[in-house]
């Protein structure tokens, strides 16, 4: 008999956080120049070098650690939108 507190971590599908994040950085390629801040290829980049452990962590099976860094990427989304 399976233990009560056993729990499985399972895995999201990835695809449409991948697709979305790539939608992010698009719009905001797409910004006037008057609404973005820094040079307008920074926040792409940085969403591209955040997604790359994102989809380390995933593949490596740590979906926790994976959650976690989801949140810290769309913090950081969400600073640059709103600054």
């Amino acid at each position: 008999m399976a233990e009560a507190h056993a729990r499985e971590d399972k895995p999201e599908p990835r695809s449409q956080a991948l697709l979305a994040m790539a939608a992010v950085g698009g719009v905001y390629l797409a910004l006037p120049r008057e609404l973005v801040i820094g040079p307008t290829w920074l926040l792409p980049t940085v969403i591209a070098l955040l997604l790359a452990p994102t989809i380390v962590t995933h593949r490596m099976g740590r979906h926790s650690f994976n959650h976690a860094l989801g949140i810290v990427n769309n913090g950081i989304i969400i600073v640059c939108f709103y600054l």
